[in-house]
């Protein structure tokens, strides 16, 4: 047998479902736009500069922390 790179069609069992009721809409790509492109973030104007050090790595603890 020889693989000269040539594919050929490969078969494919199919099986139909036992649920044929079942909804498979969630299967589907969604057709409709999120409009992230036109949603405005708005950050809060009084925020220093972001936090340097050991000053940053408090902000960033949980809030269960110590």
């Amino acid at each position: 047998m020889s693989w000269s790179g040539v594919s050929r069609q490969r078969r494919r069992a199919f099986r139909a479902s036992d649920a044929k009721d079942y909804d498979r809409t969630a299967d589907s790509p969604l057709e409709s736009t999120t409009n992230d492109d036109v949603r405005e973030v708005s950050l809060d104007p009084e925020q220093d500069d972001q936090p340097t050090g050991e000053e940053f790595w408090k902000e960033q603890q949980p809030p269960h922390h110590g």
